[in-house]
């Protein structure tokens, strides 16, 4: 999904510019996250959004 904004030098800074982190995120990031989702340690997670996203939704600053 980011092939091509990492792949154009303007795309990426737009992109990492926006996030809070300032970088990309890593897939296995991402796969933590449904890794939590998935075993016991969420087991009293309701209705809850996890967005491992680097901060790209937060708030402008």
């Amino acid at each position: 999904m980011t092939a091509h904004p990492r792949a154009d030098e303007q795309a990426a800074a737009a992109v990492t510019d926006r996030t809070l982190l300032g970088r990309f995120g890593r897939p296995c990031e991402v796969a933590d996250a449904a890794l939590f989702l998935a075993g016991d340690e969420s087991t009293y997670f309701t209705g809850s959004i996890l967005c491992p996203d680097g901060g790209f939704h937060a708030p402008s600053r």
